[in-house]
């Protein structure tokens, strides 16, 4: 913790603001789920997360479900010091929640189209973030259930049901 809070002091107020925002996704993440999520005056979002991915703060990987695309996550001992900054930070949560209800939305549309098995792995990858969407905090009671119906879907046609359960 002290290596975190010490590396958090160096950072520039931005790329403090931004890892405090990043810290409402669960897992890993889009670069375009971050620009949809990250609201920083004057700066541009993916320069900001490519800095904090330049500063080890941020890893970039590629999920084994979604081979082509980068994913971007942050080490849980960086996420949940982030997270006790996020006063810093008002709306994040918010715009993570209307994000993956929506996105979540689609996808699970999607699973009885010719996109379907594409749009499973696509739920699958993103459960934690629409389950994190589902936790109590200040989000629209309606966000929250668009996004526990797409992890429904999920689970409907992917199982297990245990996580399911918990909703």
């Amino acid at each position: 913790r002290d290596a975190v809070e010490w590396s958090w002091n160096l950072l520039h107020e931005v790329e403090r603001a931004a890892l405090a925002q990043l810290s409402a996704f669960r897992g890993g993440f889009a670069p375009e789920a971050a620009e949809a999520v990250l609201d920083l005056p004057a700066a541009s979002a993916l320069d900001v997360v490519q800095a904090l991915v330049d500063k080890s703060l941020l890893r970039r990987y590629r999920h084994p479900a979604l081979p082509d695309e980068i994913r971007l996550g942050l080490y849980e001992v960086v996420r949940d010091f982030a997270a006790g900054e996020i006063a810093d930070a008002p709306g994040s949560r918010a715009r993570h929640a209307a994000y993956y209800s929506a996105r979540g939305e689609e996808w699970a549309d999607a699973i009885d189209g010719p996109e379907g098995v594409a749009s499973l792995r696509r739920l699958e990858v993103e459960a934690d973030n629409l389950l994190a969407v589902c936790e109590p905090h200040d989000v629209d009671p309606a966000v929250a259930a668009r996004a526990a119906l797409a992890v429904g879907a999920l689970r409907f046609f992917a199982g297990p049901y245990g996580p399911h359960l918990l909703l």
